[in-house]
């Protein structure tokens, strides 16, 4: 599991985004189901969500993104950030 408050104390910016997203790679290749926790971490920018998750989709479907990430101890606004910018980014993807 990748605690994020583990990793950043804030969810504000693209390094910190980036930090979660390194973890992120790292985990997604030894493991076939990746838990995310924002247990303490009420809320995210767009700038941290592009960076750690959004980019995902360079490299990977938005289905295989939702097969392999849980995200878990989300507040409502991290829940919706993280959905609403991988689905509009993700159609991008399907439209380009």
């Amino acid at each position: 599991m990748i605690n994020v408050k583990n990793y950043v104390d804030y969810c504000d910016t693209a390094d910190d985004g980036s930090i979660i997203y390194d973890q992120l790679l790292s985990a997604l290749k030894s493991h076939k189901l990746v838990t995310i926790s924002f247990d303490g971490r009420p809320s995210v920018t767009s700038s941290f969500v592009n960076v750690a998750f959004v980019q995902l989709l360079n490299t990977m479907h938005i289905d295989d993104i939702k097969r392999h990430i849980r995200f878990v101890s989300c507040s409502p606004q991290v829940a919706s950030m993280i959905k609403n910018r991988l689905t509009e980014e993700s159609e991008k993807h399907v439209a380009a």
